[in-house]
């Protein structure tokens, strides 16, 4: 079995790669249990509850705009969730795991000693809202630049699935109207969509579920007019 080098994780937040500013992430998914024991049993029987989660991350603080401190002090205190990807074996391949959540901002430290480089760590919370949840998947759109009509390697998850799809779009660079679509299959032939995000004609990121049956196979549809952007997609099936 190959094991995966730290080094190598890639972290997409919002429209921001900031994996350059961080060296370090504490991805905890949970479940609640209700204790059913009765008389008669012989030992503790439980109910599954909700799913949860959290996310801890660290580095080095960086003032500049676009930076590791912009978007911290950005995002703290948001009513709206953060579009958050944690790619373990990077963001290059299509099939790379990756941990696929909307999340909020609950703490942003900055801390700063004689003798050390000024650090930075941040605490999110998995947010559940819209039947979402804390759910790992896969890279479905390596982090790349696209043309006007692009359809990505398709990814086969050998079997359908029954209980929908929660997904991320990280848009990085663009500058026109771009249409971005995952879209599932039974034969890897016919294809149909499954979730169109918003038209972006700028950068932006957008977190989105899918409720009901996904075909066995998946992939990314990209189009617009003219020119190229920089994106990713993850999607994780429930």
């Amino acid at each position: 079995m190959p094991f995966t080098h730290g080094s190598i994780s890639t972290i997409l937040l919002n429209a921001t790669n900031v994996s350059a500013f961080l060296n370090s992430h504490d991805q905890t998914v949970t479940m609640d249990t209700a204790e059913v024991t009765t008389f008669s049993s012989a030992a503790k029987s439980y109910l599954a509850g909700h799913t949860d989660g959290t996310v801890s991350l660290s580095g080095f603080w960086d003032a500049a705009a676009g930076a590791i401190d912009p978007i911290m002090a950005g995002i703290i205190g948001s009513s709206t969730a953060s579009v958050l990807s944690i790619c373990e074996e990077g963001v290059a391949v299509v099939g790379n795991r990756a941990l696929v959540v909307q999340s909020h901002d609950t703490s942003y430290q900055i801390t700063g000693a004689v003798g050390d480089a000024v650090a930075v760590s941040a605490e999110f919370q998995i947010d559940g809202t819209g039947s979402s949840g804390a759910y790992r998947g896969n890279v479905l759109a390596p982090l790349t630049s696209y043309g006007t009509s692009v359809d990505t390697t398709n990814l086969d998850n050998v079997t359908g699935t029954t209980n929908g799809l929660q997904a991320n779009l990280h848009m990085l660079t663009n500058a026109v109207a771009t249409t971005v679509k995952i879209q599932h299959s039974t034969d890897a032939s016919t294809w149909v969509d499954l979730i169109t995000f918003a038209v972006l004609s700028g950068t932006g990121s957008e977190h989105k579920v899918a409720t009901g049956t996904v075909n066995r196979y998946l992939r990314v549809n990209v189009t617009a007019a003219t020119g190229s952007r920089t994106l990713a997609v993850t999607a994780a099936r429930r």
